[in-house]
């Protein structure tokens, strides 16, 4: 019984303090609303003592009343209509206003949040909504989207700042803040505790400018403008190659630290220019994120180039990077080839000036079970004292024009380790058969041999189905 009575008397100092905190905000909402006449009428008599010091022009005064049950209009700018908005404090709750150059007023209700209004860079309306805790936005069509924000900040001003995005104060949160026109909030704490700041604009120079009503002071706030993407860097697939009818795991490092410093708010990917898909990020919200995806399965054996880029929160979009991904399939064709070339100038890396017949043969072909093709490669170049010799393949792809291509690792003239590359066309490059040839990245250090697919002169290159 001592405990129920405890309880009881913890709940009823509950209400109680419950019912103390509403009514304070009530008493402060009635006296901003007994304040606003007289807020309105120190505004006026300012701008005609400016306007009778300026110059003796006479000033003529159009009034507009507005609907019945409106009260306290404060703020107004002008919109990306071409009308004037105004936020409007009354009863039965706050309003977002409009009016024409001519006196027609439209009104939508918002609820008890009445504040700042300012027009965005997209093309809508943004403002701040006091005691909802919450930044609205309203399109000229009267549409409103709703952002909250953090418990017991109380947004005050708000105006366009210099990045496309919006800028506000936080009268209690002591905090300035932005927010993209996509809705994404980041707040920067006020240097000065308990400053209460108020009013904020975009200043001549460039920069934002805000009252601290605790402090006594202006601030300028200098905002560093990103207009560049984010980089993204480390493509990569698995497991690469890719057999066909098989997923595949796609990830990539976005990062936006050395390009603005913004956080990176979306990936995408896409396939031999189709797309894009958008990824996940992990973390979501962050400068540098990792982004993933999952690649549904391949229907056919090719070459495929996939690229992601990553977009920032400031909206720059980044370069591609891409990576080629084989994807082959186990149950297919294979390729046989043998003959001569003419290696052109420039093909020997190392003696760049030689040029001469070029001798090839070759085999690439999937035995039943195995991940990795098995096969041979040679080829000589004696002008040039280049005699390659495959080790081993890594994979084959063979599509239907028809034209093979497949990679694996061998050494030049017995004893320097290289990757190399064949494309093998049958028949298909120009209505000739052609050799294409790669020898890079040597443990001896850089590429050997480059050459484009060259037609063959002796011999020929077989798709075989």
């Amino acid at each position: 019984m001592k405990f129920a009575s405890k309880q009881s008397r913890a709940e009823q100092s509950r209400a109680e303090q419950s019912r103390a905190e509403q009514s304070r905000a009530e008493q402060s909402r009635a006296e901003q609303k007994k304040a606003y006449p007289r807020i309105l009428r120190g505004r006026i008599a300012a701008l005609l003592l400016l306007a009778g010091a300026a110059c003796s022009a006479q000033v003529t005064f159009t009034e507009y009343t507005l609907p019945a049950g409106s009260s306290f209009p404060d703020t107004v700018t002008t919109g990306p209509d071409g009308n004037l908005w105004f936020t409007e404090l009354g009863s039965p709750g706050d309003k977002i206003g409009r009016i024409t150059p001519t006196g027609a007023v439209t009104e939508f209700l918002i609820g008890p949040s009445s504040g700042g209004i300012t027009s965005g860079s997209d093309g809508n309306l943004w403002f701040t909504e006091y005691f909802k805790q919450m930044i609205g936005r309203i399109t000229p069509g009267g549409a409103i989207t709703e952002f909250s924000l953090p418990s017991g900040s109380y947004p005050w001003g708000i105006t366009a700042g210099p990045d496309g995005n919006l800028w506000f104060t936080e009268l209690s949160g002591n905090n300035i803040a932005r927010i993209t026109t996509a809705g994404v909030i980041t707040e920067f704490p006020v240097p000065t505790p308990g400053s209460a700041p108020s009013g904020i604009t975009r200043g001549p120079d460039g920069n934002l400018w805000f009252a601290e009503g605790g402090a006594s002071k202006i601030v300028k706030v200098i905002v560093i403008v990103d207009s560049l993407g984010p980089i993204t860097s480390n493509v990569s697939i698995s497991p690469n190659p890719v057999a066909v009818n098989t997923i595949a795991a796609l990830s990539a490092t976005v990062d936006d630290a050395t390009t603005g410093g913004s956080n990176v708010a979306s990936a995408y990917y896409s396939i031999n220019a189709v797309g894009p898909t958008q990824m996940l990020l992990t973390p979501s919200t962050a400068v540098t994120t990792q982004a993933t995806a999952t690649l549904a399965p391949f229907a056919q054996s090719n070459i495929y180039n996939v690229c992601v880029h990553g977009t920032d929160v400031p909206g720059n979009t980044g370069a591609d990077a891409c990576v080629l991904v084989p994807v082959y399939d186990p149950n297919g064709g294979f390729v046989t080839g043998s003959g001569q070339i003419t290696s052109p100038a420039g093909a020997d890396l190392l003696n760049a000036s030689t040029a001469g017949p070029a001798t090839f043969a070759f085999v690439s072909k999937y035995v039943s079970g195995n991940s990795s093709p098995t096969g041979n490669l040679q080829f000589k170049f004696k002008s040039g004292n280049l005699d390659f010799q495959s080790i081993s393949m890594d994979w084959l792809v063979v599509t239907g024009q028809p034209r093979a291509i497949f990679r694996g690792t061998g050494t030049v003239n017995g004893t320097n380790l290289c990757n190399f590359e064949v494309d093998a066309w049958d028949g298909s490059f120009s209505g000739d058969d052609a050799f294409d040839l790669k020898i890079t990245s040597c443990a001896g250090g850089g590429d050997r041999y480059n050459l484009p697919a060259t037609a063959v002169t002796k011999g020929n290159i077989i798709i075989h189905k």
